[in-house]
């Protein structure tokens, strides 16, 4: 699915919250290499619209975890509940 974020995010959040969005691109320089890519302080709204032109998207808000938080983590990032 292209679109990974957690429901229960949106559901806690008004179209007003700012979040960070996750995305996952294909790399410039390889037909099979992907990248991650970051984008601060973007609405949910704003980050699906983006999330069109990547393989996978994530909206990440920020009562949730910090733009901070984020670029250091690896792994995916889930809710506890999910």
């Amino acid at each position: 699915m292209k679109n990974q974020t957690e429901k229960d995010w949106l559901e806690k959040s008004g179209q007003e919250d700012l979040g960070t969005g996750v995305f996952l691109h294909k790399s410039d320089d390889s037909q099979t290499a992907t990248k991650k890519s970051f984008i601060q302080n973007i609405t949910y709204q704003e980050c699906e619209k983006i999330g069109e032109n990547s393989i996978a998207f994530k909206w990440v808000p920020n009562w949730f975890m910090s733009y901070e938080n984020i670029t250091k983590t690896s792994c995916s990032i889930e809710s506890k509940n999910a």
